[in-house]
């Protein structure tokens, strides 16, 4: 988790500086940089809170189409990871004028299921 973090702040750190897989044209601006870093915590979140649900099979399932009902926690975290790393290169191939919407759009989506997830008494593990 540690070195996936890292991979992140070292894509965000290029990002400040220029560095896009994105023509220069869709440059991100300060507040694509924060939107982006509001979901990857909201992301982070979710991530542990579906450990959490890994790790108490008894209590838990995923419903996650993508995932089975009940991953182990290694699973959980190479899908958690991927996808997470994935949406920094999703919105950085957007162009501009989508960027924001999307973003909008996946904070607001992960947030529904971290405080669905909260109200059910799902924790955050890692």
């Amino acid at each position: 988790i540690v070195k996936l973090i890292l991979l992140i702040a070292a894509f965000a750190a290029g990002l400040a500086t220029g560095i896009s897989l994105s023509s220069r044209a869709d440059k991100w601006s300060e507040a694509d940089i924060t939107r982006q870093w509001i979901y990857t915590g909201v992301h982070v979140i979710d991530w542990g809170q579906t450990r959490h649900i890994a790790r108490h099979p008894d209590q838990f399932h995923e419903t996650n189409i993508f995932m089975d009902k009940h991953p182990s926690v290694a699973q959980v975290d190479k899908y958690a990871g991927a996808t997470l790393v994935l949406s920094w290169v999703i919105v950085d191939l957007l162009p501009r004028q989508l960027r924001k919407p999307f973003q909008i759009g996946a904070i607001a989506g992960r947030s529904y299921f971290v405080i669905k997830n909260h109200q059910l008494g799902i924790g955050v593990e890692f």
